[in-house]
């Protein structure tokens, strides 16, 4: 394969799988954000480090969502993964398990039979006295070649 074809779908793999990984955070968030508030997901958007009700109204922190994960457990903190992953991210995601919300996704997009990657994400709230400190990954477990 060319090198510059080859380059291009790796950036394509790595868009695919953030793009995945990113939409389990917001679903999960606006899931907790659901659970604490009222109401229903769908009725929160996921902004500025916050989530919120749509048109205003409650809300809470990356910070507060991370550390609800982790009471909350299940798929919030990675205890529970999604059945459609690769052993390699089944490895990753465990080894996060508990430390935060933790997003774990397929890329399940089309791919014109090229190889469907997967990745783990955390976002964890280091405790201090305030919940100020976030921190999220987008952790890939392809290999990516370096020439």
């Amino acid at each position: 394969m060319d090198l510059l074809l080859r380059r291009q779908l790796d950036h394509l793999y790595d868009v695919a799988r953030g793009f995945a990984v990113a939409m389990d955070a917001k679903r999960k968030l606006q899931e907790i954000a659901a659970k604490d508030l009222g109401g229903k997901p769908e009725d929160y958007e996921v902004a500025n480090e916050r989530v919120f009700r749509k048109g205003g109204g409650p809300g809470m922190s990356l910070a507060r969502a991370a550390q609800r994960a982790i009471q909350l457990g299940g798929i919030y903190d990675g205890h529970e993964l999604p059945k459609d992953i690769n052993k390699f991210t089944v490895a990753s995601a465990t080894a996060l398990a508990g430390q935060g919300l933790l997003a774990v996704a397929r890329d399940n997009y089309p791919q014109d039979g090229l190889a469907i990657p997967t990745s783990p994400a955390l976002l964890r709230s280091k405790s201090t006295s305030k919940l100020a400190s976030i921190a999220f990954w987008i952790i890939s477990d392809m290999p990516i070649p370096v020439s």
